[in-house]
């Protein structure tokens, strides 16, 4: 996976969006939850450099486990950037892109009446299944008590 970008200025926007939501997952996955797991063994507890600095935003302390943490999350992107740059994947992209382009998008207004149609049906079946939960329940209780209540 070199450093050339397959077929440059071509599904530009598919693949930015491809990669920030990956680096993101990368980023949420080993720059936090592992380095929150790894926080919680004592090894790494025990070996705080910078004399148990805690780094304001991130709230991670300088130790081990932020280094190999990071590190993976840098590698991994680096290595995503790579793969969506390979021509195969890159191509299924830009076709993805052209296809998103000849796509006809609803308006706003219409949208806007389709999801109106859409939150009104979903409340309805909601009221309704409501209503015959409650029946039933109802029903139920009056066989199973005998009919007293």
């Amino acid at each position: 996976m070199g450093t050339a970008v397959h077929k440059d200025g071509h599904g530009t926007t598919v693949r930015r969006a491809a990669f920030v939501t990956l680096a993101v997952l990368t980023i949420w996955g080993f720059g936090f939850q592992l380095y929150d797991w790894l926080y919680e063994l004592p090894w790494f507890k025990d070996h705080r450099l910078l004399g148990g600095y805690q780094i304001p935003v991130i709230e991670q302390y300088i130790d081990p486990a932020f280094f190999l943490c990071w590190s993976l999350t840098v590698l991994v992107s680096r290595l995503i950037l790579g793969w969506l740059n390979s021509p195969k994947t890159a191509d299924f992209l830009i076709d993805t892109d052209s296809e998103l382009k000849k796509v006809t998008w609803p308006t706003w207004d219409d949208a806007y009446k389709s999801s109106t149609v859409v939150i009104i049906f979903v409340v309805t079946l909601t009221g309704t299944i409501v209503a015959f939960d409650a029946a039933v329940s109802a029903v139920v209780r009056l066989v199973l008590a005998g009919g007293a209540k």
